[in-house]
């Protein structure tokens, strides 16, 4: 029996420490937003109303976001790693100027 309890010391491993909990954040914590640009509300009696027409820069907006997720894997594909930059700088300008006709 005891060389029992002796096999079974080898399967009892430590617990692992317990995990840091996370701390809790209250109101006092949070700052005011900085870069802050409200584009749109929409109220309980608009809802009603049915949604107003996009506004030019949301619009733009959306589409340089599209744009951008678009061309991120293809420059992240053909271009080195130091020219990066360049290849999302250029793309971006061509489509800021084709969303810029679509948008405004």
């Amino acid at each position: 029996m005891s060389d029992f309890w002796h096999k079974m010391g080898c399967c009892v491993v430590a617990k692992p420490p317990p995990k840091k909990k996370r701390r809790k954040i209250d109101r006092s914590m949070i700052g005011e937003p900085t870069n802050f640009i409200h584009l749109t509300h929409i109220g309980s009696g608009e809802m009603a109303d049915g949604l107003q027409p996009v506004r030019p820069h949301t619009c733009l907006l959306t589409c340089l976001f599209t744009c951008s997720l678009t061309f991120l894997p293809v420059c992240l594909i053909t271009c080195p790693s130091i020219y990066l930059f360049t290849c999302l700088s250029l793309n971006l300008s061509v489509y800021l100027s084709i969303c810029s006709a679509v948008c405004l």
